[in-house]
């Protein structure tokens, strides 16, 4: 089931599928190691257009809500 990382619940995981973005947002994230096949993991609570806490390996990120809603992931 595909989902975007906003629509993940607490401590859920899910595979990066898909980025919808251009280059300079591919190139960006990448950079925070999150790309496409990587394991992502949504620490925070579903908040109403909050930053959105993810854990990518060793690190934790805090994306912008419009930000994450790009991250596709499957479950």
């Amino acid at each position: 089931m595909k989902k975007c990382v906003t629509q993940l619940q607490e401590k859920q995981k899910g595979v990066v599928v898909e980025i919808l973005g251009g280059l300079f947002l591919q190139k960006r994230l990448d950079a925070m190691g999150i790309r496409v096949g990587v394991e992502i993991i949504r620490v925070s609570l579903p908040s109403f257009k909050g930053p959105v806490i993810v854990s990518v390996g060793n690190s934790q990120f805090a994306l912008g809500y419009n930000l994450a809603k790009k991250i596709i992931v499957e479950i």
